[in-house]
């Protein structure tokens, strides 16, 4: 069986077609939109590549009939790069356009009304006006604080149609430590795979406040109840650094599953890339948890094969992204592998094998 590798020339054509439509995206409501700086931008083309291969090997993959989507941070689907006054699509637009197997179900967990009615009002314009194709009533946009939205969405789920024959992917897009451990152990009822965003800046300021002879007492408090609600526990008190939490972190992902007495739900492999700003001001690392396999996966290599790539990026090439996100697609060889590069054991016919 051939390797399950992105389609590039299909990530061209949605991309040359999406950028048309960016700034009229921005302009259904201009408030309305997400500022990152520009390093930021690599997440959401991992994420285009991720979605893509996830839903080819889904597509693939006997006994499972219905995929998901969660973006538990979803934002306004459009952002806006810092200093450049360039406009880009966010993730749901991305989950919603990128896939050539499209999922099943999309949602969109956004606390902020001003954004979550932005982000229903462009999906709209989307699937209305533009030759890109959407399913819109397979899109759910859920207002509201998704430590709440999130478990009561999976229950509703759950509830409706069980367990059989349903996957899903969640983007946990976190600025800080947003998302607690226990929506986290909410996803992991539903078979799947997550890919998270470990931001570094904020969790060194709360190890900070926790080291510092000079910090109030109630500031600490708030410190270790943040990093508590984060990892689901006290084990943080052994981290004096963010690679300490970020392992710590990794290890609760390998057995998420038990919470619940069901292990094939656990996420033992994780991969991680780690992307470093402008003059190492800032960074965060992108963790896709997966399950565990006897003979290999095409996602995993591929994500060694991207960590490559994007470890070892410059700010030009950064530009060159942006450029690639904007339509200017040439240089999307050089970030994505092809086939050739991603070796596969015949015996692993899909991510269903893990």
């Amino acid at each position: 069986m051939a390797p399950q590798t992105p389609d590039n020339e299909w990530i061209r054509q949605k991309l040359d077609t999406l950028t048309d439509y960016a700034d009229k995206l921005y302009n259904i409501h201009p408030g309305a939109t997400n500022e990152i700086g520009p390093w930021a931008a690599l997440k959401l083309f991992h994420l285009i590549v991720t979605v893509d291969l996830y839903t080819r090997i889904i597509h693939k993959t006997n006994g499972i009939d219905r995929k998901l989507y969660f973006d538990v941070l979803a934002g306004s689907g459009i952002v806006e790069l810092e200093d450049l006054e360039v406009n880009i699509y966010g993730s749901p637009i991305i989950a919603a356009v990128f896939p050539e197997y499209p999922f099943d179900e999309l949602h969109f967990f956004e606390g902020k009304e001003e954004r979550a009615t932005a982000l229903s009002q462009r999906l709209d314009y989307i699937a209305d006006e533009t030759p890109l194709d959407i399913d819109r009533d397979a899109c759910f946009v859920h207002q509201g604080d998704a430590n709440q939205t999130v478990p009561e969405t999976v229950e509703d789920i759950i509830q409706e149609s069980g367990y059989s024959g349903t996957n899903q992917l969640t983007f946990a897009d976190n600025e800080r430590m947003e998302i607690s451990w226990e929506t986290m152990i909410a996803l992991s009822r539903i078979w799947g795979d997550y890919l998270i965003n470990f931001q570094h800046k904020g969790i060194s300021r709360e190890l900070g406040y926790l080291e510092s002879g000079d910090a109030s007492e109630q500031r600490i408090e708030t410190a270790h109840r943040k990093l508590h609600r984060f990892v689901g526990g006290q084990q943080y008190r052994d981290c004096s650094s963010v690679d300490e939490l970020r392992d710590l972190y990794k290890q609760q992902l390998a057995t998420i599953g038990e919470e619940y007495d069901k292990p094939n739900n656990n996420r033992p492999i994780n991969k991680q890339i780690r992307v470093t700003g402008a003059g190492d001001r800032y960074s965060y690392d992108l963790i896709y948890a997966t399950r565990e396999t006897d003979s290999g996966s095409p996602y995993i290599q591929f994500m060694d094969n991207m960590r490559d790539r994007i470890e070892r990026m410059s700010g030009d090439n950064v530009s060159d992204v942006i450029d690639i996100m904007q339509g200017n697609a040439t240089g999307l060889d050089e970030f994505i592998p092809d086939a050739s590069e991603v070796k596969r054991d015949e015996d692993q016919s899909s991510l269903g094998d893990f």
